[in-house]
């Protein structure tokens, strides 16, 4: 009996978590729709890989490949099953369980498959993390099977139309599988508390990262080095990652010359997200990327995400979302950006703050409506529901 409602199959091997919040709340997101009936199957993996093993990351890839393929056989079975459904949407990561589904002819598949691809695996392993050859038998064959897998869906879902338009060129893809749509995030912990004002103890400057090299944390421990050492600022890193050595090595040849000057702390281990949205609100000014052309210039990140949510002020580097996003934000900032393709800039930009905290909170309170208007899970839940329903 048709009943006028939209029934959707959310399957793969994700992890509904905070760890991966885009995937949660897009997920969460789904449910809430109007005039839908959600079915969901999940086995979740764990995809994050420890970059100081040298050759056990390769162990880990071939470890991570197979659970993959074993858990995404049982995935596939129920996605058979239920093939009569309206829409299967595969959160990300959806490369394996698409790539799975090519070998199952188009009449046993659900009508309409939307992945989200969110990150490419090829894209980040190879030329942003350059953890493999790029002409390579592995990468080849990372490639190969990506392209293949996302020619199976029909639609793509990435998280800025910069994206779009590169994996498109990327995976000789048409560009019309490809939409773009904001990342979703903890709405509830990540927002403006109270009545915010100028700090009255060091200016509190907060970097937040995977440290990775779009990251750009190279950029950043440059401008310390080049400021006053007598400035009366606080750093504060948070995360590990492919480049942590870097900080590392910084830390352990930075001596602050005044006790009452510059001063950094890095919390290495990852906060939860309670504890983190504490730390985004004590700051001052939040760095976004750093890094400077490729990847860097096509995404925004998570974390500018959260610091807009906060009300916060945003630094981040001059790419293209960037550029895009500011287009016609005259009457009020949103964010600042830095030209990161020298450190200049951004020394200049650190060492003023601490005699710009009115014009901070101006923007942090302009971000806050920024991201109330153009990225929250209100403004983009109706594009999300027109794009399942392929409108």
């Amino acid at each position: 009996m048709n009943t006028g409602k939209t029934h959707i199959l959310i399957a793969g091997t994700y992890s509904p978590t905070d760890a991966y919040p885009n995937v949660r709340y897009k997920v969460e997101c789904i449910k809430s729709l109007e005039n839908v009936v959600v079915d969901e199957v999940n086995f979740p993996l764990n995809t994050r890989l420890d970059y100081r093993k040298g050759f056990g990351r390769y162990l880990d890839l071939t470890r991570l490949a197979v659970t993959t393929l074993l858990k995404s056989l049982v995935i596939a079975r129920h996605v058979i099953h239920n093939r009569k459904t309206d829409v299967l949407y595969i959160p990300y990561p959806a490369v394996h369980l698409l790539w799975l589904l090519g070998w199952v002819p188009r009449s046993f598949r659900p009508r309409r498959i939307v992945a989200d691809i969110f990150i490419s695996l090829y894209e980040t392993v190879v030329l942003d993390r350059g953890l493999l050859k790029r002409d390579g038998i592995p990468a080849r064959l990372i490639r190969h099977i990506e392209q293949s897998s996302y020619r199976n869906a029909d639609l793509l879902l990435t998280d800025s139309p910069e994206n779009s338009r590169y994996f498109a060129a990327l995976f000789d893809i048409a560009a019309i599988c490809f939409h773009d749509l904001p990342l979703a995030i903890n709405e509830t912990l990540f927002s403006p508390v109270g009545d915010v004002a100028p700090r009255c103890e060091k200016f509190r400057v907060l970097f937040v990262g995977t440290m990775v090299p779009l990251q750009g944390i190279e950029r950043l421990c440059e401008a310390i080095t080049a400021l006053p050492p007598t400035l009366p600022m606080e750093f504060i890193l948070v995360g590990d990652g492919q480049q942590a050595p870097l900080i590392e090595s910084f830390l352990a040849h930075w001596k602050s010359v005044d006790p009452n000057g510059v001063e950094i702390r890095w919390q290495r281990e990852w906060m939860n997200s309670a504890e983190l949205a504490g730390l985004i609100r004590s700051a001052d000014l939040c760095i976004g990327i750093l890094g400077h052309g490729g990847k860097a210039s096509r995404v925004w990140p998570l974390k500018n995400y959260l610091y807009m949510a906060c009300g916060k002020p945003l630094a981040t580097a001059n790419g293209l979302v960037a550029q895009r996003l500011l287009a016609g934000q005259n009457d009020s900032v949103p964010f600042l950006t830095v030209d990161c393709s020298t450190p200049t800039a951004l020394v200049q930009l650190l060492k003023n703050a601490p005699d710009r905290q009115q014009e901070l909170l101006a923007i942090g309170t302009a971000a806050r409506c920024f991201y109330e208007q153009y990225l929250s899970r209100q403004a983009t839940r109706h594009k999300l529901a027109q794009l399942l329903a392929g409108e």
